[in-house]
């Protein structure tokens, strides 16, 4: 499965990892060929309506799940929540626990976001 979208006409899209059952990367497309920029994006977040990756103007998100996280044995519900912006790089927005905020959303400018 992947999703992708256009941001600033660059292409980002995330599929699943072959050898990670729960996670998957995100990629983009850079002069016809896929560069890996993040990796542990919680296959939930494309998988779940509920947290799914929102996409807003120019910007998207995800979730990563934190490096030491023991996911999906023991899940704690927290993630690492990442902002993809115009042409910046991916960035750690904030920490979020999924179990506690639901839905989330960008602003319809798409400089804000927020959990619903």
């Amino acid at each position: 499965m992947a999703s992708a979208t256009v941001i600033n006409d660059q292409v980002y899209f995330i599929k699943r990892d072959a050898t990670e059952q729960y996670s998957g990367s995100l990629y983009k497309i850079e002069a016809g060929k896929q560069i890996k920029i993040a990796e542990r994006i919680d296959n939930n977040t494309f998988l779940d309506p509920s947290y799914s990756i929102m996409y807003g103007g120019n910007s998207a998100v995800f979730f990563i799940i934190p490096e030491d996280s023991d996911y999906p044995e023991s899940d704690d519900g927290i993630r690492e929540l990442y902002i993809v912006s115009q042409n910046n790089p991916p960035f750690k927005a904030m920490e979020i626990d999924k179990s506690e905020t639901g839905s989330c959303m960008f602003s319809s400018d798409a400089k804000y976001f927020s959990p619903s």
